[in-house]
């Protein structure tokens, strides 16, 4: 059966000229399919968490986890035209056309003038709009596209690639809904993300039948890779108008990222995995388990990012810093002195402490003996400390960092013979190697990174070298290097 025919507008480079160009809706541009399958390529999106991100204070090992599948919410995505670039009829004629192909049914074409834009947009539904605003004095035109749905996210990356956009700003929202049982340990683990990696929160509290609320805890400002991450957890605005029972009653914990002057080419499932790593380790180091509505049912997904053990073992520790804060009334950032001083200034138990703090009582007493041995503190009898010399930080041996780059995996092997006992501190994600001298610690912050069968070298002009060197294989050629 013969496809229906539509006309796509492209305007060549220099030219005043409109082409008329015929194509099919099977055009990969409007395919309606299941599968990302896109003829434009997909760039490899290097992620690769920075490692004072995922270190936290303690530089503990990586560990990935398989993560599991996050709901789409909101996509915008918006690009600013060059003057001169497109006409506003060009535009609004192709955001008619594409309307045409992709909407099942236009609700609304609105056309507005306002104090600082003029605006004009189409409308399927709430959350599915395109639509192109002009500066009023400016006369800057913007197109900006909104979608809940990753076929439609794949329409507006095409049509962009096809009017050679070269940067956009996309802004994703990815959520899952959990049971408001957990909502504290929630915001607990929210609280610790922001005084560890955020800015700024905002938290508002309801008070229901005596009860207290968290409508909202929005957690600002994360950096990751360039961009901007907001997680939140929220009720809808109705909740309290539905029962235990109904999904809507119960909190979103949902993560928005914001990449700004990207390449289109990034707008892809793909990238949405692999920045979904923050969410997906708040939901490990909260232990939620997903509630799956009506809502959830219809709307896109995608597999989450395996979560970082580091940063989820960072967020757990932080957590237990701030109730120890709580429990002395005052801030200690030093989790050590925190214990000493519950120990000896409030006279709690080594249980008590484990039980408050949420700890193992072999943990705290690792910790106490730590601080006998530092001469921090004293045992006077059993069950009794006092203090020997009264600290608010505890001094550590002198570690000096270095970040080194490397060209070639052989440079870096052939530098690793010039260091003695050098020590893998961490494989993956990045390499970091270890090494002390005069009673130094040298750490080295290598550009090399490492997954479970290639191993990269990241050059400073951008290039990507790949070996086929498994990390068994990598510590075998660093151990070979320094014996030779």
């Amino acid at each position: 059966m013969a496809s229906q025919e539509y006309i796509m507008y492209t305007e060549l480079k220099n030219s005043s000229n409109v082409v008329l160009q015929s194509t099919t809706l099977d055009s990969p541009l409007y395919r309606t399919h299941t599968k990302w399958d896109s003829p434009h390529p997909i760039p490899t999106v290097a992620t690769y968490i920075p490692l004072e991100f995922l270190n936290g204070k303690k530089g503990h090992s990586h560990r990935e986890r398989k993560g599991h599948s996050l709901f789409l919410h909101k996509n915008i995505i918006r690009s600013r035209i060059k003057e001169n670039e497109f006409t506003i009829e060009f535009l609004k004629d192709i955001l008619k056309r594409v309307a045409a192909n992709i909407y099942n049914e236009i609700k609304k074409e609105t056309q507005t003038t306002g104090d600082k834009y003029d605006y004009y947009g189409i409308k399927e539904t709430r959350g599915e709009t395109i639509g192109i605003y002009i500066g009023k004095k400016t006369r800057q035109i913007t197109l900006q596209f909104v979608t809940h749905k990753l076929k439609r996210l794949e329409a507006y990356r095409n049509l962009l690639i096809d009017l050679n956009i070269e940067q956009v700003d996309w802004t994703f929202e990815i959520y899952t809904r959990y049971h408001h049982i957990h909502e504290t340990r929630v915001t607990q683990i929210l609280n610790a993300l922001r005084k560890q990696y955020g800015k700024s929160q905002r938290w508002e509290i309801h008070n229901q039948r005596g009860k207290d609320v968290h409508y909202l805890l929005r957690v600002k400002g994360i950096d990751l890779n360039g961009a901007e991450i907001h997680i939140k957890t929220y009720r809808s605005k109705h909740y309290n108008k539905y029962s235990p029972n109904h999904p809507e009653h119960h909190p979103k914990l949902e993560q928005e990222t914001r990449l700004k002057n990207i390449s289109p080419t990034f707008i892809t499932p793909e990238t949405i995995t692999q920045y979904s790593i923050i969410l997906t380790t708040v939901i490990k180091a909260t232990k939620i388990k997903p509630i799956i509505g009506d809502y959830e049912k219809q709307s896109d997904s995608i597999e989450a990012a395996a979560y970082s053990e580091k940063m989820r073992r960072t967020l757990r520790a932080v957590n237990k810093r701030i109730k120890a804060n709580s429990l002395l009334e005052q801030d200690i950032e030093d989790i050590r002195i925190a214990v000493a001083k519950l120990l000896v200034d409030k006279k709690m138990k080594q249980t008590e402490i484990a039980k408050a703090l949420g700890y193992s009582y072999r943990h705290i007493k690792r910790i106490v003996e730590e601080l006998v041995d530092k001469g921090i503190i004293k045992r006077v009898k059993r069950g009794y400390y006092e203090w020997v010399n009264k600290k608010e930080v505890i001094q550590e041996e002198e570690t000096k960092i270095a970040h080194k780059h490397y060209d070639t995996l052989e440079q870096f092997l052939e530098d690793l013979k010039s260091i003695k006992q050098p020590k893998i501190l961490q494989l993956k994600p990045q390499l970091v190697i270890t090494y002390k001298e005069e009673e130094v610690e040298y750490k080295i912050i290598t550009n090399i990174y490492v997954d479970n069968h290639y191993t990269m070298i990241k050059t400073k002009d951008k290039r990507v070298l790949g070996y086929k060197i498994s990390p068994i294989k990598l510590q075998e050629l660093i151990l070979r290097a320094n014996h030779n």
